[in-house]
């Protein structure tokens, strides 16, 4: 059984790339230190083939410290081998151990990149609201989300909103995310995770959204994956308070389904093709009456 085997049965290691880290540096550890001892073996023993008489007394920390700069570097020359023995196994110990170094240090560099950027987990202010934003997450969606939801006319805009997807945003979004950087993060994982969410802190969470493709060619398929999300959501808090975005009428009904939902907490599903046909409608009978819908709903404001 290794080290990561065990930290798994521990509940310590979690996700794929902290087991993928662990398991690069138990192996880059272990080597060093064998390697080590070996060194150690041979300097302090002395070459065989001379009965034993040339042993070079040196610490096991002496050891290690040679080794790794002899590995990184090319060695300082306070510490070397001075038996026949001791050459000859680092001959072979450099150039095995050569070739791991250079595949395993930029692998865990890597890795080490990659959950610095968009990894970790939300840090809010204590009694600070936030709120989490799921779904279709694009520079349009994000844009037009927090033109209105972020507008200075509202009277309540102190909320950080907190964005949630597995893809990693591009240059563009990512220059939209460093404009608002004052009141907006952005954490890469899924809904579907239980992990992704507390990293989130979805249980600490005024709300949560789940945004539609509202151009998808597939508006069932779009449904049924944000129901889905809206099923993990509640599966992990079931009194965060869940808004989300629907394509389809008849698809409202499946949100009925899930025990935890609830309409008078605040619960709510808002159906794209029923508000436009029901604009439609109340325009035939009241001309105006969408136009004006419209404006009182958007958030507007111009220079003067």
């Amino acid at each position: 059984m290794t080290v990561p085997d065990i930290l798994q049965y521990l509940n310590i290691l979690k996700t794929s790339s902290s087991i993928r880290l662990t398991q690069l540096v138990t192996i880059f550890v272990s080597v060093c230190l064998t390697g080590a001892g070996g060194v150690h073996l041979f300097e302090n023993s002395g070459d065989f083939f001379k009965g034993f008489i040339n042993p070079h007394r040196i610490t096991y920390a002496d050891c290690v410290y040679f080794l790794l700069v002899t590995m990184s570097t090319v060695g300082y020359g306070d510490i070397y081998c001075t038996t026949l023995c001791g050459r000859i196994f680092m001959v072979f110990f450099i150039l095995g151990g050569l070739a791991m170094f250079a595949s395993y240090v930029p692998e865990i560099a890597d890795l080490i990149g990659n959950r610095q950027k968009y990894g970790g987990e939300y840090k809010g202010e204590h009694g600070k609201k936030h709120i989490v934003v799921c779904g279709h997450i694009t520079y349009d969606s994000v844009s037009h989300f927090l033109q209105d939801f972020l507008h200075e006319d509202r009277d309540d805009v102190d909320v950080e909103v907190v964005f949630l997807h597995r893809v990693v945003p591009d240059l563009e979004l990512e220059g939209l995310f460093k404009r608002h950087f004052t009141k907006v993060e952005f954490f890469t994982g899924t809904v579907m995770d239980s992990l992704d969410l507390s990293r989130v802190k979805v249980s600490d969470a005024d709300a949560c959204l789940v945004l539609a493709n509202k151009y998808s060619t597939n508006p069932d398929a779009e449904d049924a994956a944000n129901i889905m999300r809206v099923i993990s959501i509640k599966n992990y808090s079931s009194d965060i308070r869940v808004i989300v975005q629907l394509m389809q009428y008849h698809n409202k009904a499946y949100l009925l389904n899930i025990p935890s939902w609830d309409w008078r907490r605040g619960d709510d599903v808002i159906c794209l093709a029923e508000l436009k046909l029901g604009f439609i409608a109340q325009s035939c009978l009241a001309p105006g009456f969408s136009t004006m819908m419209a404006n009182l709903f958007a958030m507007r404001s111009f220079k003067t």
